[in-house]
């Protein structure tokens, strides 16, 4: 199932990053001032809705649009030949060991050695759990024979078959010279015929040349051993079948570094089926859990199991819907299902034709909307950092103003440190931690201001750091909240600087 990198909230903070980092104080109309002052410089202003700032940053490929400003997580999974044909039409390989013995009731001698035939027939019966085969095209097949016998040196071996036709209709004749000769022979592409089902006649004309027959018991001894026994198509019965399916895996709503979990709302899953088989078919779902961090794993659907009818279809149709409510991880959440996939579960015994490309196929869409209850979800980014503030001994103090207006229904909170990718420290902390967004929950616009100082040391600091590390811990306030598309973010940020002496900006 694939990662879903759909982390509304990223984007917001992304947005402040990258606003913030766009001009850098380059304000090219002031040069050489020679005094004391301080200087107000405007760096950055964005103004954003929730869908543009999707298509800005080229993740709305999973979002659903609904035609009212609705936004929906949209999920997708494809699971082809849960049930295949492929696996179905195959026998079991075969082992026979025969002996085919009659007294001799008058042991002689020869005088010289004398050409006869011995004929004999057997039966072998193709072993399988669900097939009937009446009618059949071969795919593949091995059949390998050793004979002996006490009553002569063999010569040839006539094989034959009426249950084993060619592409002309012909009986089986193989003839083997057993003075050179292995007895082995394949059955691809051959047509298979028979009026016992899973049974194959066969007939044997065994040349032999006799010298004496001292034995009170003559005997012929014969091994089969059949392989790779699978078949195209056929025509016949099938019984019931069942093929067990796990899912075990995770899905990732949000980048690797978030935290927390979400109690998700309304999603709705559909189910399509595919069935190419010529029966009718069921699945029974025994087990369907959600595993989101510490949490105890909770069942999906309610009580269990959960059937859902299968029809032949030949084309994707839908066969289920449901509205699921739970709690997700922001980060990783398991899924783990156990289901049933029985065709023909009522045992019907009617005549069908099944090919070895029949299989039942599953599609699952799933949108999970933005409505949602937040619960101490974090994140925590890391970004390249680059002020090029020159003579950083000349600045007393360095104010970053920050103005944000909001409309969406998410509060932040924040965590600024400098970091040095070289040494891999931390340098400063500009933000222990503060509330960075105060979200509208009234659907009015609420405005947040920011004010961040670096003094002394600081601004040192700050101009030898490479990188931010931003630490961001959002939540609803309690609120049950949905995003909408038209929600806005507006951001104005200006950078205060009190400096003394000769300063270039």
């Amino acid at each position: 199932m694939r990662s879903l990198r759909l982390n509304l909230i990223i984007l917001f903070l992304l947005l402040l990053v990258v606003s913030c980092k766009k001009d850098h104080f380059d304000v090219s109309n002031v040069h050489g001032v020679n005094t004391d002052g301080e200087v107000l410089l405007p760096i950055a202003s964005a103004s954003f809705s929730v869908t543009e700032l999707m298509r800005q940053f080229n993740i709305d490929s999973e979002i659903v649009f609904a035609e009212d400003g609705n936004l929906s997580y949209g999920i997708h999974f494809e699971d082809y030949g849960v049930v295949s044909g492929e696996k179905l039409l195959r026998f079991k390989d075969l082992e026979y060991n025969e002996r085919f013995s009659f007294e001799n009731p008058d042991p002689i001698i020869l005088p010289h050695a004398i050409d006869t035939m011995f004929h004999f027939d057997q039966t072998l019966v193709f072993e399988s759990d669900h097939i009937h085969v009446m009618e059949a095209e071969m795919k593949t097949g091995h059949f390998d024979f050793d004979i002996n016998t006490n009553i002569g040196l063999l010569q040839r071996l006539v094989l034959r078959s009426p249950d084993i036709k060619d592409e002309a209709g012909r009986d089986l004749v193989l003839d083997f010279d057993l003075n050179t000769t292995d007895i082995q022979f394949d059955l691809d592409g051959l047509n298979y015929e028979t009026d016992s089902a899973n049974s194959l006649r066969l007939g044997y004309d065994l040349y032999v040349r006799l010298q004496s027959l001292p034995a009170q018991e003559l005997f012929f001894e014969v091994d089969v051993n059949g392989s790779g026994l699978a078949i195209k198509e056929m025509s016949g019965y099938v019984d019931t079948y069942e093929s067990r399916n796990v899912l075990d895996t995770t899905l990732s709503l949000f980048p690797g570094n978030a935290s927390g979990s979400l109690q998700v709302q309304g999603a709705r899953m559909r189910l399509y089926e595919q069935n190419t088989f010529d029966l009718g078919a069921r699945l029974d779902l025994d087990t369907a859990w959600i595993i989101a961090d510490e949490h105890v794993p909770y069942s999906i659907f309610g009580p269990q199991p959960v059937s859902v009818g299968i029809p032949p279809l030949p084309n994707f149709g839908q066969v289920f819907e449901r509205t699921l409510n739970g709690k997700i991880s922001a980060n990783e959440t398991g899924l783990y299902a156990v289901s049933n996939f029985i065709v023909n579960p009522s045992g019907i015994s009617d005549w069908v034709f099944i090919s070895d490309t029949c299989a039942i196929d599953v599609m699952i869409d799933a949108e999970v909307p933005f409505a949602f209850v937040l619960d101490d979800v974090r994140f925590v980014d890391t970004t390249d950092l680059n002020l090029n503030i020159e003579a950083p001994d000349q600045i007393e103090k360095l104010t970053l103003e920050l103005a944000f207006t909001s409309t969406v229904p998410l509060d932040f909170n924040a965590q600024f440190f400098t970091y040095d990718f070289e040494t891999g420290q931390i340098t400063d902390t500009l933000v222990a931690k503060d509330k960075l967004i105060y979200g509208s929950y009234d659907g009015k616009p609420v405005k947040t201001e920011l004010t961040l100082e670096v003094t002394g040391e600081k601004v040192d600091h700050l101009n030898r750091s490479n990188g931010l590390i931003s630490v961001y811990e959002i939540d609803t306030d309690a609120h049950d909240v949905c995003i909408k598309g038209d929600q806005r973010l507006d951001l104005f940020v200006k950078a205060r600087v009190k400096y003394s002496g000769i300063f270039d900006f």
